[in-house]
């Protein structure tokens, strides 16, 4: 009976996945995770042979957690767990087993399932795969530049996104606030931004903003139990911080 790991981030993620993997009389679920790093003690202690393992998570990625998996003498099987259509295909691409989108289905599940069996105890193959993934994860795939433009403007401005001190939602649009105080409107979501930047650099902060933490000066609390974030740019800039964003931004700059 194949044992199999859950890594996400999201409680409710994980219990709905496990329920589903309850549909499988002959995998055995040994262990959850919640975090990049907790996957790792966990797949250490309890070895898995199968791990559903999302991509967005705090600490570390879910293709750094691969990368770092691949370095086992016989690694597991992986399906990468996502919301992303476009980390889904990249994962895909990169050799992955498979890859499944949320929120999960059932018969999906089944069939990804099913071509994890066919892979188990294959740890060359496994180890292919693993080196094709880190070949990607170390020359990075994330956005290095944005292309944005001024209102009632045909001009296309392209600038460094390590220039940008944080992404704001208004409405529809979304603008990005440069660190010579330039604003641009960029065509995208603030959803579809976080797939495409730097996981390391870029959080979601509040249901409007996305910060660049490379510029944060300050985090002060609120009486609210939410927290307001203080930008070193020259406008002092001030955007605030949900408490249901706070977690990841706590375990980046470690406060």
């Amino acid at each position: 009976m194949p044992t199999t790991l859950i890594v996400d981030d999201e409680p409710l993620a994980r219990e709905g996945l496990k329920r589903l993997l309850g549909a499988c009389h002959d995998v055995r679920v040994v262990g959850e995770a919640s975090d990049g790093k907790e996957a790792l003690d966990k797949i250490r202690d309890l070895n898995p042979q199968i791990i559903f393992l999302d991509i967005r998570m705090p600490k570390m990625t879910g293709l750094e957690v691969a990368s770092e998996v691949s370095k086992m003498e016989r690694p597991p099987v992986v399906i990468f767990a996502t919301a992303y259509d476009e980390y889904a295909v990249k994962a895909f691409e990169l050799s992955a087993v498979d890859y499944v989108l949320k929120p999960y289905e059932k018969d999906r599940i089944l069939r990804a399932m099913d071509r994890a069996k066919l892979l188990l105890g294959q740890s060359e193959v496994l180890k292919d795969q693993f080196q094709i993934l880190n070949r990607a994860v170390t020359k990075g795939n994330h956005l290095d530049r944005v292309c944005g433009y001024k209102p009632e403007s045909k001009e296309r401005i392209f600038f460094d996104v390590s220039k940008v001190t944080y992404f704001h939602a208004d409405l529809a649009d979304i603008y990005a606030h440069l660190t010579d105080q330039q604003m641009y409107l960029v065509k995208s979501t603030l959803k579809e931004l976080l797939t495409k930047l730097d996981s390391k650099k870029f959080f979601q902060v509040h249901k409007a903003h996305v910060v660049n933490v490379d510029f944060i000066a300050r985090i002060s609390p609120q009486t609210s139990g939410n927290f307001s974030i203080d930008l070193n740019d020259s406008k002092q800039t001030r955007i605030p911080l949900s408490r249901r964003f706070a977690r990841p931004v706590r375990d980046a700059l470690h406060w």
